[in-house]
């Protein structure tokens, strides 16, 4: 019986590490809110200073912006460790702004047990 509450405890800390959508589906998620100009799931889905930004600026625009440039997200790829941050990661993100296609780089954060676009 000893060794059943140590089975617990690494059971529920290794339960814990790792949030279910991946970094590429959580700017995915972020794009998708932003194009649907759904700010419940921008807020929910973009955390640190890009959260800090919309939350000074308002999230209609944030969404006019996006618009105005006639933003259609294309693909999320590739997440790779953030050497600043061991709870970051950077995606490749391919976009079409202003009629022309686009790369740019998402930095998503861990928040709360979820990623959440944290840069653009």
């Amino acid at each position: 019986m000893r060794g059943a509450p140590i089975v617990f405890l690494l059971f529920t800390a290794c339960s814990k590490s790792t949030p279910e959508v991946t970094p590429e589906q959580a700017t995915a998620n972020y794009f998708a809110a932003l194009s649907a100009g759904n700010c419940s799931a921008i807020a929910s889905t973009s955390g640190g200073d890009l959260a800090k930004k919309i939350s000074t600026e308002g999230c209609a625009a944030a969404v006019d912006e996006a618009k105005s440039h006639g933003l259609v997200f294309v693909s999320a790829t590739g997440a790779r460790p953030d050497g600043r941050d061991a709870n970051a990661r950077l995606v490749d993100v391919a976009i079409k702004s202003d009629g022309k296609d686009k790369k740019i780089i998402a930095r998503v954060t861990q928040e709360n047990g979820a990623w959440k676009v944290a840069a653009l």
